[in-house]
């Protein structure tokens, strides 16, 4: 079972990367909604980008939709349906395999072979005659499923439908309701033992794993990469003297003085990865049909770059921060034991579970906005000489 659950992993990331790609044979439909009428026939596999897909006719082939909102067949799709968009939803029929990735999914009607989704709910009212695989938040199996099912969620699973092999899945938590009616086994992974009620059947056996435990070898591999890590930032921090001195001895100022002018700043920092593709989407949805699509694509690695030079920024965030807070502790010693200081009791927090989030959001949006409210200090002065790394002082 677990050889098919990595198959089947593979074949939906590949199928999504190959379904980007506009292939010969194929209509593609590209506009704010695209609508397939419920007299209409398109006798190709239809690549369908918009805000809104909407299939009420006759697709006689695959249907690949990247969608802003949602994706919903109340006709019929004789082929595969492959959707990455807000939400599905299913009430018509699909005769080949549905794979999605999307904030909800709901099937209604019917789907002739597999479902396999990424979602953060998923809702089966219909009928799946291949198997289930889910990976997201919550699953609620109300109605069919004539497969297996498998796969992983963080919250609740709720059965009240048929299973017609065996359930297997880690979940948060598993309620097995009236009604319920498995062929096979019933194996699951969850902190808490599942809730069956008395007229649930369960043909095969009812099976609580044991939580998966990494071995030796796995927890090895960790701790040596979790000590990387900490080289590796304090090694990076303390680059930061060298290669740009000026800027960082601006942010520690930053954080000493206008501290509440850089926590506003950092603040505004934190939508920038999520605004730059939003601005891109817009755009593309604006455009002409025939050039949104590849005008997309077009800006796709500009959306990347700056998510990379955002993760780039919240890595050395930390580094002022802790700098003027380890100078505070021992305002006579050099910059540099003021980082180690500062760093040292930072690592420290981040072992204590109940603080470590608040502490970490803390320091990432008071050192972004540090280093922007020093970058602009800097650009207001003029005919400054760099100082040497080590004369970062309390002045």
């Amino acid at each position: 079972m677990n050889f098919r659950r990595v198959i089947s992993f593979i074949f939906v990331f590949g199928i999504f990367v190959a379904g980007a790609v506009p292939a010969f044979g194929a209509d593609r439909a590209t506009a704010d909604f695209v609508v397939v009428g419920v007299d209409e026939v398109i006798e190709e596999d239809l690549y369908a980008v918009g805000n809104s897909v909407d299939v009420r006719g006759t697709i006689d082939g695959d249907l690949i939709a990247f969608s802003g909102t949602e994706v919903r067949i109340g006709g019929l799709v004789t082929g595969d349906v492959i959707a990455v968009t807000g939400r599905v939803v299913i009430d018509g029929t699909v005769e080949g395999s549905v794979r999605a990735t999307a904030g909800s999914v709901s099937v209604v009607g019917i789907v002739e072979r597999d479902v396999v989704v990424v979602a953060g709910s998923t809702e089966v009212t219909g009928s799946v005659r291949g198997d289930l695989l889910v990976w997201g938040w919550s699953l609620n199996l109300a109605g069919s499923v004539e497969g297996f099912v498998w796969g992983q969620t963080i919250g609740t699973t709720r059965i009240s439908g048929d299973i017609g092999h065996d359930f297997e899945m880690t979940v948060g938590g598993l309620e097995v309701l009236a009604g319920a009616s498995i062929v096979g086994d019933l194996g699951y992974r969850s902190p808490d033992p599942a809730a069956v009620d008395d007229s649930a059947e369960v043909g095969g056996q009812l099976i609580l794993r044991e939580p998966t435990r990494q071995n030796i070898r796995l927890r090895a591999v960790v701790l040596v990469g979790a000590i990387l890590g900490v080289l590796l930032f304090v090694g990076g921090g303390l680059a930061l003297f060298w290669l740009a001195p000026r800027s960082l001895r601006n942010a520690v100022e930053s954080v000493r003085v206008t501290w509440g002018s850089s926590i506003v700043t950092g603040i505004l920092m934190l939508p920038v990865p999520v605004v730059i593709p939003a601005v891109i989407a817009m755009i593309a949805g604006t455009a002409d049909p025939d050039v949104a699509f590849p005008f997309a694509l077009a800006l796709i690695p500009v959306a990347i770059g700056v998510a990379g030079l955002f993760a780039l920024a919240v890595v050395v965030a930390p580094v002022p921060v802790l700098t003027a807070a380890g100078q505070k502790l021992a305002p006579d010693r050099s910059a540099f034991f003021g980082f180690l200081t500062g760093a040292g009791i930072f690592l420290v927090t981040m072992l204590v579970p109940f603080v470590r989030g608040f502490i970490l959001a803390a320091v990432v949006v008071l050192g972004l906005g540090s280093w922007v409210m020093g970058a602009v200090r800097s650009r207001g002065e003029t005919g400054w000489e760099v100082d040497s790394p080590l004369t970062v002082s309390d002045s």
